[in-house]
């Protein structure tokens, strides 16, 4: 059977892959088209939502894709807190801190959360120039930000709009 509509991608729509560990990763900087860089909160692996596993993360992403870095899309799912258009981050940053340190053993401050590649809190121009400096640190250029109906989506229409093509 010869199914049908075809793709308009060619020579086949995007592949994502995604995963938290090293092999994963490897793999989907090898083979995939979109490589989805997840989280974990349990334990320690936690720590991978930070700046210094982030860049070890990354750099095994572009390790492993060689020349192909710079083609690939590099996604992140939000996954640390809500989405929270707020003036003040830190607060909202310090509850998430708590409770992951609650669930995990592990002290987080505030900043760390508000500023992870995980996370999507503050007002709206930080929020813009956040995601914009994880472009070009990491070359982050994907966000999985948030589900149909979820509160705090609408308010991060404007981020969106701000970003559109860029």
């Amino acid at each position: 059977m010869d199914g049908g509509p075809k793709p308009v991608q060619k020579p086949h729509p995007p592949f994502l892959v995604g995963g938290t560990r090293e092999r994963v990763l490897r793999l989907a900087a090898r083979e995939g088209d979109i490589v989805g860089i997840d989280l974990r909160t349990d334990g320690e692996a936690v720590l991978d939502a930070f700046e210094a596993r982030m860049d070890v993360r990354i750099g095994w992403i572009r390790d492993a894709a060689g020349d192909r870095f710079e083609q690939l899309d590099l996604n992140v799912l939000r996954t640390l807190g809500d989405i929270t258009i707020t003036n003040e981050p830190l607060k909202v940053g310090a509850d998430i801190a708590r409770a992951l340190g609650a669930e995990t053993g592990i002290e987080i401050s505030a900043e760390d959360v508000v500023e992870s590649p995980f996370s999507l809190i503050g007002p709206l121009p930080y929020l813009v120039s956040k995601l914009t400096r994880l472009r070009q640190r990491w070359g982050i250029n994907s966000f999985l930000i948030g589900w149909f109906g979820e509160p705090g989506l609408r308010e991060f229409a404007p981020v969106v709009e701000q970003l559109a093509g860029t």
